[in-house]
């Protein structure tokens, strides 16, 4: 009875690990999106790999308060800096034509076309400090991206069905070269990775520039969050990893070559186990008589 509670046990591990999910990695970059134009609120990208398309839309408050909503607004891109984010209709001078929280709040917005964990991110350019928040639209149906205002509102979830993934903590400054320009603004990439510690799988997701209305859980980085520096970055791309489908199961419950084989490794070294315990437990007998 024990040897068949055991080979049962075996075989539903088996099951088990014939229907794991296995991971594969993906990235997004920014540079080949079509359609960068003034007053371009979304772009579609097709530089993709293990996910393809994905498309890009800019968004930003108006203040700073908590519950303030977020508007549509202007997309660029400026070579190998990275995405950068203006008001609507409007061009703004560096360093405000990036991401950041300079008098508002910026943010992008990326649809995948498929569900897929978001856990690093590759910086462009970037000035003074860079801290930043990562949300996953966690909820049901599909979020209101289509109006203006969106229905993302400025607070530790962004509204009903969103959730934060991670509040990165920049320690600023530049460890490289700089720009040859008044700012000193850092011109190597810069990747970050670990962004999401949970594994949060979605297909919509938003990076913003940090605010104090997001709060300070879900911490990582090297820095301090919200000591009061402006925050501004590019976007140069993104990345993670896709969970793929299980393998189907096998017709009529069939087990697999594989574990089968396994199966029987198994029972040919627990009857080699039983056969030599007994053999001990008749010499120790045979030792007990003679005595």
């Amino acid at each position: 009875m024990k040897l068949r509670t055991t080979l049962l046990g075996i075989a539903a591990a088996l099951a088990a690990a014939g229907s794991a999910q296995a991971a594969s990695s993906w990235s997004g970059s920014f540079s080949g999106c079509t359609n960068y134009s003034t007053s371009t609120s979304t772009v579609t990208c097709s530089d993709t790999t293990g996910v393809s398309p994905m498309q890009v839309t800019a968004i930003g408050t108006n203040s700073y308060d908590s519950g303030s909503s977020f508007y549509l607004k202007d997309l660029q891109h400026w070579g190998g800096g990275g995405l950068g984010v203006d008001p609507l209709n409007t061009s703004e001078g560096s360093p405000e034509h990036s991401i950041d929280n300079n008098s508002h709040i910026d943010a992008v917005v990326i649809k995948l076309d498929q569900s897929a964990i978001l856990n690093e991110l590759t910086l462009g350019w970037r000035y003074n400090d860079w801290d930043f928040s990562v949300f996953a639209y966690t909820g049901t149906g599909t979020p209101d991206l289509t109006t203006d205002p969106t229905a993302l509102k400025l607070n530790t979830t962004l509204g009903s069905g969103w959730t934060l993934v991670s509040n990165y903590a920049s320690n600023g400054g530049c460890n490289s070269p700089t720009y040859n320009n008044s700012l000193g603004s850092c011109d190597t990439d810069l990747k970050i990775t670990g962004l999401n510690a949970n594994d949060i799988s979605s297909s919509w997701w938003v990076i913003s520039a940090y605010s104090e209305a997001y709060g300070s859980s879900n911490l990582t980085g090297p820095g301090g969050i919200g000591t009061g520096a402006k925050d501004y970055f590019k976007l140069l791309s993104v990345g993670g990893m896709t969970v793929d489908a299980p393998p189907p199961p096998p017709p009529n419950g069939t087990p697999e070559p594989a574990s089968l084989a396994l199966v029987g490794l198994a029972l040919a070294g627990m009857y080699g186990a039983r056969k030599r315990r007994r053999e001990d437990e008749g010499k120790a007998g045979e030792g007990a008589v003679a005595a």
